[in-house]
């Protein structure tokens, strides 16, 4: 996963407002909603063993193994103003995959 410049700028602004501690970073979770469409959420939050961290244009990004498998091949972008919002589109050259797809692991439960 990368990130685009403006997301990496929108990303750092947040940071800046909300956590005084560096260290920290954006948690991007891939998950589904009860009607099944795919989701994803971006939160501030601290590194956790096991995390694939990803660092993009001076942003910290966590996944979980579950989630690196699934966004692996997508940009976080930003949208921009007014309207605003972050958006996951593959990248036009897919890099090596984050993590080994584990066969256990089903991203898409219902």
């Amino acid at each position: 996963m990368t990130t685009t410049e403006r997301a990496a700028k929108k990303l750092r602004d947040i940071l800046t407002q909300k956590c005084s501690d560096i260290g920290l970073g954006f948690r991007v979770k891939n998950s589904t909603d009860e009607s099944g469409h795919a989701v994803f959420s971006i939160e501030v939050d601290k590194e956790c063993p096991g995390d694939v961290v990803i660092k993009s244009n001076g942003v910290k990004v966590l996944l979980d193994k579950e989630s690196a498998a699934v966004l692996g091949e997508y940009e976080l972008d930003y949208l921009g103003e007014p309207d605003g919002g972050f958006s996951l589109k593959v990248q036009k050259k897919p890099t090596k995959p984050l993590v080994e797809p584990d066969t256990n692991i089903n991203c898409y439960k219902r």
